[in-house]
């Protein structure tokens, strides 16, 4: 009887495990910037251009 309960317990933490990792990350926004760092703290930048419909000619 022990034996299971405890192999049941283990396999509940085995797989909940992925499900509490998802959580870990951090993130930021602001105006066309974002920023995110995960669980390993490595983080990632990355800014965006709006596109435009014509060219302007520069002179």
């Amino acid at each position: 009887m022990k034996n299971s309960a405890f192999t049941g317990l283990l396999s509940m933490m085995i797989l909940s495990a992925p499900a509490l990792a998802a959580n870990s990350g951090v993130s930021f926004s602001h105006k066309d910037w974002e920023v995110v760092c995960d669980n390993t703290l490595t983080c990632r930048a990355a800014g965006t251009v709006p596109v435009r419909e014509r060219a302007v000619p520069c002179c």
